[in-house]
């Protein structure tokens, strides 16, 4: 319990910086800047705009994007996994049906097939704004069959079909850069899948998933800016927001993990 203004994610590959213009209060229940907004955005009434509700799902969006990063950028990923529903089997627009076969599905592969299995899935919502079907990333998957559908991706790798998946269609391809991918799946977290899914779990990933280390500290910016500046020439991303609602400035910073490490010690 204490107070912050920078937070530091290391991520498989690189480290990621994030740079407060203020200090942000951290707690149990209040372990970062979103859970802020949120708390210092929160009526004290039961009656919520349309605004404050844009304002809370956006904010319940970020915090979604933001635990798959702390998984996905953490590990490392063999396969692209994208599985549908067919309506025959199961109705594709009950969420609660079809996550809770999918569930049953993933257990059932890591028991019989693939005890190392590493997996995190990700629902899509359809354009019908009802109909659901996932993405995921695999790694270690064991005895699981794969099979060559025939079709190959622009770079002439194959496209693979899962053999038992039952339930609907599904491709696997390889992976070819993790980060990027990372970055990828967490698009399907959009504002209108926050919307229709509220109190829901949004993403499945496996118990033997590592997870992003994240340490806060309380330095003083001059400091600390001064520190990055003599090291700018490691920089490989940088990016500032500022929310006017809460009066706060967030600078993003991002350096490959062997750059960084020499002056974080």
């Amino acid at each position: 319990m204490g107070f912050y203004n920078i937070k530091v994610y290391d991520y498989l590959d690189s480290v990621h910086i994030r740079l407060y213009s203020k200090e942000i209060y951290s707690s149990e229940k209040v372990a970062g800047v979103k859970d802020l907004e949120e708390c210092l955005l929160q009526k004290s009434s039961d009656v919520r705009t349309p605004v404050d509700r844009d304002r809370s799902i956006r904010s319940s969006r970020a915090r979604t994007i933001q635990e798959i990063y702390e998984i996905t950028r953490a590990n490392t990923w063999s396969y692209f996994l994208t599985i549908t529903y067919n309506p025959q089997y199961i109705d594709r627009t009950d969420y609660d049906a079809i996550t809770k076969k999918t569930s049953k599905w993933l257990n059932n592969l890591k028991q019989r097939y693939a005890p190392d299995l590493v997996y995190i899935l990700i629902p899509e919502l359809h354009k019908d704004g009802k109909s659901y079907h996932f993405h995921g990333l695999l790694s270690h998957i064991g005895d699981i069959e794969l099979k060559d559908s025939g079709i190959k991706q622009r770079n002439g790798k194959p496209i693979y079909n899962l053999a038992n998946w039952k339930l609907g269609f599904s491709t696997v391809t390889q992976v070819q850069d993790t980060t990027r991918v990372s970055h990828y799946i967490a698009k399907y977290i959009t504002k209108d899948l926050c919307a229709v899914t509220k109190g829901k779990r949004r993403y499945w990933a496996s118990r033997n998933c590592r997870k992003a280390t994240v340490k806060a500290y309380n330095i003083d910016l001059e400091e600390i800016q001064n520190i990055l500046l003599d090291n700018q020439e490691f920089l490989s991303y940088v990016k500032t927001q500022y929310n006017k609602e809460i009066d706060l400035e967030v600078v993003y910073l991002e350096f490959k993990k062997e750059d960084i490490d020499s002056f974080l010690k």
